[in-house]
């Protein structure tokens, strides 16, 4: 049975970039899977990649900021006064 072609390349150069794209995600795939333990898709990458140090920096505090709640729109927020120092 022949094998199905699944890209279509003009030369050979753009085979080599083809591939060097597709190693590059699969290694950041498994690289962020093994090393923080989450599952990114490929679909996910680029924005991921976009925020990847600010990422990083929330993973320690995760279940923390989970926890936190938002304000509702409709709740009108106290204003706090601050001391006046004389």
């Amino acid at each position: 049975m022949p094998r199905f072609k699944k890209y279509e390349w003009e030369t050979a150069e753009q085979e080599k970039d083809v591939r060097r794209k597709n190693d590059r995600e699969r290694k950041l795939i498994k690289y962020w899977r093994n090393k923080y333990n989450l599952d990114v898709t490929f679909e996910q990458l680029e924005t991921f990649m976009k925020y990847k140090c600010e990422i990083k920096r929330v993973l320690p505090i995760l279940d923390f900021v989970k926890t936190l709640e938002f304000v509702k729109d409709s709740e009108e927020t106290e204003e706090i006064e601050e001391p006046q120092i004389l």
